[in-house]
Protein backbone atom coordinates (compact mmCIF):
# COMPACT_ATOMS: atom_id res chain seq x y z
CA UNK A 1 0.00 0.00 0.00
CA UNK A 2 3.04 2.57 0.85
CA UNK A 3 4.29 1.77 -2.14
CA UNK A 4 1.33 2.49 -4.24
CA UNK A 5 1.13 5.46 -2.63
CA UNK A 6 4.73 6.71 -2.96
CA UNK A 7 4.19 5.80 -7.00
CA UNK A 8 0.89 7.99 -6.88
CA UNK A 9 2.52 11.27 -5.07
CA UNK A 10 5.59 10.01 -8.11
CA UNK A 11 3.42 10.62 -10.79
CA UNK A 12 1.65 13.55 -9.77
CA UNK A 13 4.83 15.34 -9.27
CA UNK A 14 6.37 14.38 -12.40
CA UNK A 15 3.18 15.48 -14.08
CA UNK A 16 3.59 19.11 -12.88
CA UNK A 17 7.75 19.44 -13.05
CA UNK A 18 7.05 18.53 -16.76
CA UNK A 19 4.40 20.68 -17.27
CA UNK A 20 6.40 23.77 -15.75
CA UNK A 21 8.78 22.90 -17.86
CA UNK A 22 7.18 22.60 -21.30
CA UNK A 23 5.46 26.27 -20.12
CA UNK A 24 8.22 27.76 -19.92
CA UNK A 25 10.24 26.74 -23.22
CA UNK A 26 9.74 29.11 -26.82
CA UNK A 27 8.76 27.59 -29.91
CA UNK A 28 11.20 27.09 -33.03
CA UNK A 29 8.76 27.57 -35.46
CA UNK A 30 4.85 29.24 -36.15
CA UNK A 31 3.33 25.94 -34.74
CA UNK A 32 5.90 22.86 -32.54
CA UNK A 33 4.31 20.20 -31.34
CA UNK A 34 5.59 19.19 -27.77
CA UNK A 35 4.31 16.23 -25.68
CA UNK A 36 3.95 13.81 -22.45
CA UNK A 37 5.29 10.66 -23.19
CA UNK A 38 3.96 7.50 -21.05
CA UNK A 39 5.84 4.19 -21.15
CA UNK A 40 5.61 0.31 -19.84
CA UNK A 41 8.68 -1.23 -19.17
CA UNK A 42 7.69 -4.81 -20.74
CA UNK A 43 10.94 -6.08 -19.79
CA UNK A 44 10.21 -6.43 -16.60
CA UNK A 45 7.70 -9.19 -17.27
CA UNK A 46 10.13 -11.04 -18.83
CA UNK A 47 12.47 -11.01 -15.84
CA UNK A 48 10.13 -13.02 -13.48
CA UNK A 49 10.41 -16.09 -15.79
CA UNK A 50 13.97 -16.83 -14.92
CA UNK A 51 14.79 -14.71 -12.16
CA UNK A 52 13.26 -15.41 -8.44
CA UNK A 53 11.03 -12.35 -8.98
CA UNK A 54 7.10 -12.30 -7.91
CA UNK A 55 6.40 -8.67 -8.80
CA UNK A 56 8.09 -5.86 -11.01
CA UNK A 57 6.31 -3.31 -12.52
CA UNK A 58 7.72 0.09 -14.16
CA UNK A 59 6.47 2.99 -15.95
CA UNK A 60 7.65 6.33 -17.29
CA UNK A 61 6.87 9.82 -17.74
CA UNK A 62 8.67 12.03 -20.25
CA UNK A 63 8.03 15.62 -21.03
CA UNK A 64 9.52 17.41 -23.71
CA UNK A 65 11.56 20.78 -22.90
CA UNK A 66 13.25 21.86 -25.98
CA UNK A 67 13.86 20.52 -29.55
CA UNK A 68 15.94 17.80 -28.51
CA UNK A 69 15.89 18.09 -24.36
CA UNK A 70 13.00 16.31 -22.21
CA UNK A 71 12.76 15.64 -18.62
CA UNK A 72 12.21 11.78 -17.54
CA UNK A 73 10.85 10.30 -14.34
CA UNK A 74 10.61 6.65 -13.55
CA UNK A 75 9.16 4.51 -11.10
CA UNK A 76 8.82 1.17 -10.08
CA UNK A 77 7.85 -1.45 -7.51
CA UNK A 78 10.09 -4.99 -7.20
CA UNK A 79 8.86 -7.89 -5.02
CA UNK A 80 11.80 -11.35 -4.48
CA UNK A 81 10.96 -13.62 -2.92
CA UNK A 82 12.48 -17.92 -2.80
CA UNK A 83 13.86 -20.42 -0.49
CA UNK A 84 16.34 -22.91 -0.68
CA UNK A 85 16.93 -26.46 2.11
CA UNK A 86 18.79 -24.09 3.79
CA UNK A 87 17.23 -20.90 4.30
CA UNK A 88 14.53 -18.44 2.70
CA UNK A 89 14.19 -14.99 1.77
CA UNK A 90 11.81 -12.32 1.00
CA UNK A 91 12.29 -8.39 -0.17
CA UNK A 92 10.13 -5.55 -1.76
CA UNK A 93 9.96 -1.98 -2.14
CA UNK A 94 9.72 0.90 -4.54
CA UNK A 95 12.40 3.03 -6.30
CA UNK A 96 12.50 6.36 -8.29
CA UNK A 97 14.29 7.21 -11.05
CA UNK A 98 14.56 11.73 -12.44
CA UNK A 99 16.90 13.34 -15.03
CA UNK A 100 17.34 14.40 -18.43
CA UNK A 101 17.58 13.00 -22.00
CA UNK A 102 19.19 14.17 -25.10
CA UNK A 103 18.18 13.56 -28.59
CA UNK A 104 21.33 12.96 -30.27
CA UNK A 105 19.31 12.91 -33.72
CA UNK A 106 18.61 16.23 -35.93
CA UNK A 107 14.71 16.57 -36.18
CA UNK A 108 11.94 17.23 -38.43
CA UNK A 109 8.81 18.89 -37.82
CA UNK A 110 6.54 16.01 -35.17
CA UNK A 111 9.36 13.56 -35.70
CA UNK A 112 9.22 11.35 -32.44
CA UNK A 113 12.44 8.78 -33.35
CA UNK A 114 14.93 9.18 -30.83
CA UNK A 115 18.89 8.53 -30.42
CA UNK A 116 19.50 9.74 -27.26
CA UNK A 117 21.68 10.03 -23.95
CA UNK A 118 20.50 10.30 -20.43
CA UNK A 119 21.38 11.11 -16.64
CA UNK A 120 19.05 10.06 -14.20
CA UNK A 121 18.96 9.85 -9.95
CA UNK A 122 17.48 7.00 -8.90
CA UNK A 123 16.67 6.40 -5.32
CA UNK A 124 15.34 3.01 -3.99
CA UNK A 125 13.44 2.25 -0.70
CA UNK A 126 12.91 -0.92 0.48
CA UNK A 127 12.87 -3.89 2.84
CA UNK A 128 13.98 -7.48 2.81
CA UNK A 129 13.65 -10.83 5.86
CA UNK A 130 14.88 -13.97 5.99
CA UNK A 131 12.33 -16.30 7.57
CA UNK A 132 14.86 -19.15 8.37
CA UNK A 133 18.86 -20.04 7.79
CA UNK A 134 20.53 -23.13 7.86
CA UNK A 135 23.88 -22.77 9.12
CA UNK A 136 26.09 -26.27 8.68
CA UNK A 137 30.11 -25.97 9.53
CA UNK A 138 32.47 -28.59 10.35
CA UNK A 139 34.44 -27.13 13.13
CA UNK A 140 31.71 -24.61 14.44
CA UNK A 141 28.81 -27.35 14.06
CA UNK A 142 25.49 -26.79 12.79
CA UNK A 143 22.88 -24.09 13.81
CA UNK A 144 19.45 -21.93 12.48
CA UNK A 145 18.13 -18.66 13.34
CA UNK A 146 16.24 -15.54 10.90
CA UNK A 147 17.07 -12.10 9.87
CA UNK A 148 13.94 -9.51 11.28
CA UNK A 149 12.44 -7.14 8.88
CA UNK A 150 14.97 -4.65 7.95
CA UNK A 151 14.14 -1.39 6.04
CA UNK A 152 16.78 0.13 3.56
CA UNK A 153 17.55 2.64 1.38
CA UNK A 154 19.79 2.87 -1.95
CA UNK A 155 20.74 5.88 -4.28
CA UNK A 156 22.62 5.74 -7.39
CA UNK A 157 23.49 7.42 -10.69
CA UNK A 158 22.17 6.09 -13.78
CA UNK A 159 23.68 6.96 -17.48
CA UNK A 160 21.20 5.43 -20.20
CA UNK A 161 21.54 5.24 -23.88
CA UNK A 162 18.28 4.37 -25.92
CA UNK A 163 16.99 4.19 -29.08
CA UNK A 164 13.21 4.48 -29.47
CA UNK A 165 11.73 4.21 -33.08
CA UNK A 166 7.57 5.28 -33.38
CA UNK A 167 5.66 2.33 -35.21
CA UNK A 168 2.41 4.09 -35.91
CA UNK A 169 1.23 7.69 -34.75
CA UNK A 170 2.24 8.76 -31.57
CA UNK A 171 3.24 4.72 -30.32
CA UNK A 172 6.54 3.88 -30.13
CA UNK A 173 8.53 0.74 -28.98
CA UNK A 174 12.20 1.88 -27.69
CA UNK A 175 15.38 -0.42 -26.01
CA UNK A 176 17.80 1.16 -23.56
CA UNK A 177 21.46 0.01 -21.95
CA UNK A 178 21.78 1.67 -18.53
CA UNK A 179 25.47 1.91 -16.29
CA UNK A 180 24.30 2.53 -12.78
CA UNK A 181 26.91 3.50 -9.98
CA UNK A 182 25.94 3.01 -6.70
CA UNK A 183 26.64 6.10 -3.91
CA UNK A 184 25.23 5.29 -0.58
CA UNK A 185 22.63 4.15 1.57
CA UNK A 186 20.86 2.61 4.33
CA UNK A 187 22.51 -1.30 4.50
CA UNK A 188 21.78 -3.82 6.45
CA UNK A 189 24.95 -4.76 8.51
CA UNK A 190 24.01 -8.81 8.89
CA UNK A 191 22.90 -9.34 5.29
CA UNK A 192 23.70 -7.66 1.75
CA UNK A 193 20.13 -7.38 0.25
CA UNK A 194 20.25 -9.78 -2.76
CA UNK A 195 18.57 -6.77 -5.20
CA UNK A 196 17.89 -3.30 -4.85
CA UNK A 197 14.87 -2.29 -6.68
CA UNK A 198 15.61 -0.11 -9.55
CA UNK A 199 19.05 -0.88 -9.32
CA UNK A 200 20.14 -4.46 -9.50
CA UNK A 201 22.70 -6.68 -7.28
CA UNK A 202 24.09 -4.75 -4.42
CA UNK A 203 27.31 -6.25 -4.70
CA UNK A 204 27.77 -4.70 -8.40
CA UNK A 205 28.96 -1.27 -9.36
CA UNK A 206 28.62 -0.38 -11.57
CA UNK A 207 25.47 -2.08 -12.32
CA UNK A 208 24.74 -3.03 -15.89
CA UNK A 209 20.83 -3.36 -17.03
CA UNK A 210 18.91 -3.31 -20.39
CA UNK A 211 14.95 -2.03 -20.57
CA UNK A 212 12.71 -2.41 -23.07
CA UNK A 213 9.56 -0.58 -23.63
CA UNK A 214 6.29 0.86 -25.14
CA UNK A 215 5.22 4.31 -25.40
CA UNK A 216 2.69 6.68 -26.12
CA UNK A 217 3.09 10.06 -26.69
CA UNK A 218 0.06 12.70 -25.91
CA UNK A 219 0.74 15.56 -27.90
CA UNK A 220 -0.02 19.12 -27.00
CA UNK A 221 0.45 22.03 -29.52
CA UNK A 222 2.70 25.09 -28.89
CA UNK A 223 2.21 28.37 -30.90
CA UNK A 224 4.75 31.28 -30.73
Amino acid sequence: MQAKKNIFRFLCISIFFGICYAGHTQADSTKRIGGLTIGIDVSRFLVQIWKPVKGNFEFSLESTVTKNISVVGEAGVLHTNFSEDTYSYESKGSYFRLGTQFNLLKREYDDNDKLYIGLLYGFSTFSHKADYIQITDGYWGSGSGSLPLTSLTANWFEVKIGLCVEIIRNWSLGWAIRTRIYMFGKEDPIMSPYIIPGYGKHDKSPAIGISYSVFYRIPYRKRK
